[in-house]
């Protein structure tokens, strides 16, 4: 049970709405100004062995998102690429679940996005691990009508997971590598 310290009854969006605009604008021009220093000093670099490379198909798709397109990136691999590749300066067009872990989260705010925001390009970044949890909310978003394009980075791995049994458990895996995946193409 959680007490809550204030308790709001009302329309969802009218509440979030009418809270937002009690919400002073943030600038943030020093820390901008420090992450492009970053960004200029430690540009990203893609390994270059003859295979497409997510964070470049990533890069390219960046270059054709419009200022107010929004993003939004599932968990794993495929989260650190979209979040190192992205370009954007707007508030509240890089979403994410902030590091909770949640594999699966992509699709599904995605549409939530979507359906907030009609008159936008919505893009959902996972991998294939995190987008089967969730392919169901394909039926949602056709249902809805809700236009959001899927890119699927699929390295037939839950490769942070593997990654994390590499170091904590010396290389020993369990449940990590998918011989066998759907074909995504549709």
């Amino acid at each position: 049970t959680v007490d809550a310290d204030c308790q709001i009854v009302g329309d969802a969006k009218l509440v979030l709405e009418s809270l937002l605009e009690q919400l002073p604008p943030r600038p943030r021009p020093e820390w901008r100004a420090k992450v492009d220093g970053w960004r200029d000093r430690h540009p990203l670099r893609h390994p270059h062995n003859g295979l497409l490379q997510p964070q470049e198909v990533l890069a390219a798709c960046y270059q054709r998102l419009g200022p107010e397109d929004v993003t939004v990136a599932d968990v794993g691999l495929n989260q650190m690429w979209a979040a190192a590749s992205w370009t954007g300066t707007e508030p509240g067009i890089f979403l994410n679940s902030g590091g909770q872990g949640t594999m699966g989260f992509a699709l599904p705010a995605a549409i939530g996005a979507q359906a907030a925001h009609p008159g936008r390009r919505v893009i959902s970044v996972c991998g294939e691990g995190g987008f089967m949890m969730t392919i169901q909310e394909l039926a949602t978003a056709v249902e809805a009508g809700l236009p959001v394009k899927v890119i699927i980075l699929n390295n037939r791995q839950l490769g942070m997971v593997r990654q994390f049994q590499d170091v904590f458990y010396a290389g020993v895996r369990s449940q990590v590598d998918h011989t066998v995946t759907p074909d995504f193409q549709l």
